[in-house]
């Protein structure tokens, strides 16, 4: 792992109840204003998403619109790597919420899920990205709310977990928000939560630090950047291959009690 210095991350949050079409008309003039920095985390819209699993669109249509979203994302947003999610880029008996790298078009994070009603999981581990020698370990809906999932992130040498969190579960804004902050203190890493807003609901943006304070927190309906820098400490959290190894055999455990494949 590389000597890193401070990163910058800016995590965006915006109208998420929207057509891709005015997602992209919003980003764009949000965008306008954005400084320079390392990484940008953009939740995508859940409208899509609802319209696919109540058969209001077809998959394939679906798959269409978000491959041609994120490759816009790469111009639209031109500051650092685009981190953006969550994409249903498989979807039938065994479906897949990823993030994707918008900047190179690869999928980052696979989480396999089964929808209405909702359960997930990760078949093996959350994946951890690594960013001017930060590691940042992403998540995916409601994972903050699991210590073992913190915990396989700390173990693989995360000093921040990233979670994009659209309004697409009923997720309880408090419990999300307490839930941050647990795993912040229990694992002594920074929590990010890339929420959004829509006409159905909402879920906040919550930016804590490995002590559990909050650095920001934004639960309003309007869409703005929220900017974190995150510069190297003595206390980060050091890899430990057999824990690690460990925790991914808990959370496959929890997969199979869930019934996931």
């Amino acid at each position: 792992m590389e000597t890193r210095g401070t990163v910058t991350l800016a995590v965006y949050r915006l109208n998420l109840g929207t057509g891709f079409r005015e997602f992209l008309r919003e980003l764009a003039e949000l965008s306008r204003g954005v400084r320079q920095v390392d990484v940008s985390v953009v939740p995508l819209p859940v409208k899509p998403l609802r319209d696919l699993v109540a058969g209001r669109k077809s998959y394939t249509s679906y798959r269409r619109s978000v491959r041609a979203v994120l490759e816009r994302l790469a111009t639209v947003v031109s500051s650092g790597r685009v981190l953006s999610g969550p994409a249903l880029l498989k979807f039938g008996n065994t479906s897949f919420l990823s993030v994707v790298n918008a900047t190179t078009g690869r999928e980052v994070s696979r989480k396999v899920v089964r929808l209405d009603p909702y359960c997930g999981g990760y078949t093996g581990r959350p994946p951890v990205v690594e960013v001017g020698g930060l590691r940042i370990c992403l998540t995916v809906l409601d994972d903050v709310l699991y210590p073992e999932v913190a915990r396989y992130c700390t173990y693989s040498g995360a000093s921040v977990m990233v979670g994009v969190v659209p309004p697409l579960l009923d997720l309880d804004p408090e419990v999300l928000v307490a839930a941050s902050r647990a795993r912040a203190v229990e694992n002594r890493i920074h929590v990010i939560v890339a929420g959004g807003y829509s006409e159905s609901g909402a879920t906040p943006t919550v930016l804590v630090r490995s002590d559990g304070k909050p650095v920001d927190l934004s639960s309003e309906g309007k869409s703005e950047v929220v900017y974190v820098s995150i510069g190297p400490s003595p206390s980060e959290p050091g890899e430990d291959p057999e824990l690690r190894k460990w925790y991914a055999e808990i959370i496959r455990e929890l997969n199979k009690r869930a019934r996931l494949p």
